[in-house]
Parts: C-alpha cells; structure tokens; sequence
C-alpha cells in the first residue's frame, strides 16, 4: 500500500510539472509581441498599458482597450529583429516611426481605431482636460 502512494505521489507531481511547464511555455507566448522570427521584443500589458495612456484612458474603457488589444495583435510577429534594432535607441523602440515606415502595415493600424466606431468621440472623451485647460 505504501508503494502504491509513492507511486500516485510521483505520478502527481511529475503531471503537475508538466502542466506548470506546458502553461509557462503557452503564458509565455502570449505574454510578449515577438519579432518575424519568434524573438520576444515587448511585453504585451505594458505595450497595451502604454496605448491606454496615450488615449488617457483605462482598462475600464472596452473601447480604447480593444483598440489597443488590436494594435498588439497586429505588431505581433510583423517587424523583423532588424527593423526593431534600426528603431531602437537607449533601450527605448519608436514605434510610431516602425509603423510609419511600413505604409500598408499603418493602415492595418488605422483599422484597429476606425473599425470601432467611436474614434472620434474616444478622442475628444481623452483630452477633455486639455480642452478645458486651453479654453481658460
């Protein structure tokens, strides 16, 4: 009976170690924008992160997170390690200057904000501070 434990607890620990591996390697994936040859170049949230800030926004609006889900989705696997490097400086990417240099690629962009409809108002609900601000 205590060789049949030993045996259910080895069994146990060896399938728990390889379901922990299996789910790094998978988190692991989608956890990071990657370069065309599967190099991680940015991690996701801070990419998403980021965008929101740039809307003046948070998590809390779907909107301005779908939009900035898609932009991650699209950079996904788009630029090559070279392309990255080339827009690199000080450990920061230019990635508005990465996406101007493909045109084609700064219309797939595009489409992440106008296929949700509310581009103008996600705008103007951003920098409403600022409006007011400057109109005072």
């Amino acid at each position: 009976m205590l060789i049949v434990k030993f045996r259910m607890t080895t069994k146990f620990y060896l399938f728990f170690c390889f379901a922990l591996l299996l789910s790094e390697t998978i988190l692991g994936q989608e956890a990071y924008i990657r370069s065309k040859e599967g190099k991680s170049i940015i991690d996701k949230k801070a990419f998403v992160s980021n965008c929101l800030i740039g809307f003046h926004k948070d998590r809390n609006d779907k909107t301005a997170l779908a939009i900035c889900e898609c932009e991650a989705a699209k950079m996904d696997r788009h630029f090559t390690n070279k392309e990255y490097r080339d827009f690199t400086a000080s450990h920061v990417i230019d990635i508005s200057g990465l996406i101007k240099k493909d045109s084609l690629f700064e219309k797939q962009i595009q489409d992440c904000y106008t296929s949700s409809g509310k581009t103008i108002l996600l705008q103007a609900e951003g920098f409403e501070d600022e409006f007011i601000k400057d109109c005072k």
